[in-house]
């Protein structure tokens, strides 16, 4: 009886995580490792969450009152992401609340949720270890350095 072995790609952008996971996927039986990438660097993978991020935007602006075209809804264009995935069991309704979510699942490990927060609004709430609600915490602050050799340059409020 011959075993099926899976070929993987892993992108991962975190290089100490990428040596965890690729240690684990060398001693895992029926896992071929086939390389690898970092996807911020490697163009050819940015396709691979571009589209999910297209759709998803979409269905977002269409919730926040922007024009349904091509007779995409939000909700048809979140169910053909879902269907994408086939882990994910379609939706009856959405919500702005629902594409963040799934937002949140869909580009995980993408280092966007800060700037999704900040979007839904959802920032100034209390979450993991960020107790603090100051909307001056949504831009950073500009470096020292910067400051030092820029006398024209402000600090921004809240630092």
């Amino acid at each position: 009886m011959v075993s099926a072995v899976r070929r993987i790609l892993l992108a991962v952008r975190d290089p100490r995580l990428a040596a965890t996971l690729r240690e684990a996927l060398l001693k895992t039986p029926g896992i071929l490792l086939a390389g690898v990438v970092d996807p911020t660097i490697d163009r050819a993978l940015a396709g691979w969450s571009a589209y999910a991020d297209i759709l998803l935007m979409k269905a977002e602006a269409i919730l926040r009152g922007g024009t349904a075209t091509l007779g995409q809804t939000a909700l048809t264009l979140a169910n053909q992401l879902r269907a994408e995935r086939t882990t994910s069991a379609a939706w009856s309704n959405i919500t702005l609340d629902s594409v963040y979510n799934e937002r949140s699942r869909e580009f995980a490990w993408e280092g966007w949720h800060r700037n999704d927060m900040i979007r839904f609004g959802k920032y100034e709430d209390s979450w993991g270890f960020k107790t603090d609600a100051d909307v001056n915490h949504r831009i950073y602050p500009i470096p020292t350095v910067a400051l030092q050799l820029n006398p024209a340059l402000k600090q921004n409020s809240g630092y």
